[in-house]
């Protein structure tokens, strides 16, 4: 709202993101969908059999529930319910005309592998305008989950296992050409300095943005932080916690632990290691409504135990000598 000057007026908990209007024709597009890729006891269903609801959270994409109404006693392994999720247009792709062109080519690849190793959504169909994806009946991975010692010991053994994925896409460090691409929309943003004035953004006309960037951008460089494949957007939002093993029909051999599912890939590629450490220990203990102070990082006690977890996994696949290099 307009008359909002003040983080302090806001309750951040409560926010629903979302992305454009649904679409009128939803329920009968998601039914179309559902038959051509799922099949089955999806054949017979009309539009008025079939439940379709608007899951909010993306500002990127649009998601929808999609399921039978009554479901059938026996599906043949045909889900009956899923996930749909339509693309939209992408906010990351600054300054490379091949990824504007290609925007969703590293989604596709990344969603695929997530699905091959169990790390992200089971994928049941693949089209030009988005997934088709199992549901899961989930809670994010929030302060309660990350008090979890069996959740965070999943949750870091995850991560190395997605760090250590090859794919098949551009292998650089893509941190500074992001950085570059998102002050190239800035300045091109209309009557700037007026909406600096008109919220009192007293700290973005005291400093030098330019000076800082170049700071941060030697900054990160010096850290030696390896190149891995990366989620790029690791934070508790993107990391589903299952609440039902059974009803989200997932066999794991998790010794009666719960699962613990990635998701949200527009970001992922090839960049620093530290980016997805850095994102999820910089919210660590937080909610969204403790973002309107002044943060307080957690101590390395907090921390080191989970690198440890991360380390054990690596070495596991990659053998001890992960442990005997330095940069690790």
């Amino acid at each position: 709202p307009n008359h909002v000057k003040d983080s302090l007026d806001f309750d951040f908990n409560k926010i629903e993101l979302s992305n454009g209007p649904t679409p009128p024709d939803i329920n009968s597009r998601c039914l179309q969908l559902c038959k051509d890729y799922l099949s089955g006891v999806w054949g017979q269903q009309t539009v008025d059999s079939i439940v379709v609801k608007r899951v909010m959270g993306g500002v990127v994409n649009q998601l929808y529930y999609c399921a039978i109404g009554r479901p059938v006693a026996d599906s043949h392994g045909v889900p009956q319910e899923v996930a749909i999720r339509l693309y939209g247009p992408k906010y990351d792709s600054f300054g490379d005309n091949e990824t504007k062109t290609n925007e969703r080519l590293n989604d596709v690849v990344t969603a695929v592998m997530a699905s091959r190793s169990r790390l992200g959504p089971k994928i049941y169909g693949l089209f030009e305008g988005g997934e088709i994806l199992a549901f899961y009946k989930h809670r994010p991975f929030g302060v309660k989950e990350q008090k979890d010692p069996k959740l965070r010991a999943q949750v870091f053994k995850n991560l190395a296992k997605w760090h250590a994925m090859e794919a098949p896409v551009k292998k650089f460090h893509s941190m500074s050409q992001w950085l570059d691409g998102l002050f190239d929309c800035v300045d091109r943003y209309p009557n700037l300095t007026a909406l600096m004035d008109e919220y009192e953004m007293q700290t973005f006309k005291t400093y030098d943005l330019e000076l800082e960037k170049g700071w941060l951008k030697q900054l990160i460089e010096s850290t030696g932080s390896p190149l891995v494949f990366g989620h790029n957007d690791f934070r508790s939002s993107n990391i589903m916690v299952l609440k039902d093993k059974n009803n989200n029909d997932i066999s794991d051999d998790t010794n009666g632990d719960e699962l613990v599912v990635f998701c949200d890939f527009d970001g992922s590629g090839y960049g620093y290691r530290g980016l997805d450490f850095g994102s999820i220990c910089y919210e660590w203990g937080r909610t969204f409504n403790d973002y309107k102070f002044l943060h307080v990082f957690p101590e390395d006690k907090e921390i080191i135990p989970l690198i440890e977890m991360y380390i054990t996994e690596s070495v596991a696949i990659y053998g001890k000598t992960y442990a005997e290099n330095p940069v690790n």
